[in-house]
């Protein structure tokens, strides 16, 4: 939160940000929302190899629709779970600005498959 606080929120040109492998938990999802909420020069968040959970993916959820400078976001290997994807899937359909989401090596189950499935169907990329 601190880093947050008193760096990366006055930095006005900082287009991406590569914080994979850096011990990031569930909890530091409420402080990743403030960042993206606030930076609204980060463009390219790596989160990957992060125990971000579900309660991180939903922090996550909460804030993409409303953040349109992020483009590309990396959340690969960060033990995220079926309600998590299912809410980063449900996110993703009203956050047309994403153009790059990154996701393997989560716990896909049902409920996110089908998630992905009906979003990528609804934007059209996808045919049943």
């Amino acid at each position: 939160d601190t880093l947050v606080t008193y760096g990366l929120l006055r930095n006005n040109s900082l287009s991406a940000l590569d914080l994979r492998a850096n011990k990031l938990s569930a909890f530091s999802g409420p402080t990743i929302e403030r960042l993206l909420n606030e930076n609204r020069t980060l463009s390219d968040l790596d989160l990957s190899s992060n125990a971000l959970g579900d309660g991180g993916a939903l922090a996550l959820a909460r804030c993409l629709p409303y953040v349109p400078w992020l483009v590309r976001l990396d959340v690969r290997c960060c033990s995220i779970g079926d309600p998590g994807l299912a809410a980063l899937a449900e996110a993703l359909s009203l956050a047309s600005h994403v153009k790059s989401l990154m996701l393997w090596g989560n716990q896909f189950g049902p409920a996110a498959s089908r998630a992905f499935l009906d979003t990528l169907t609804a934007n059209g990329d996808v045919k049943p």
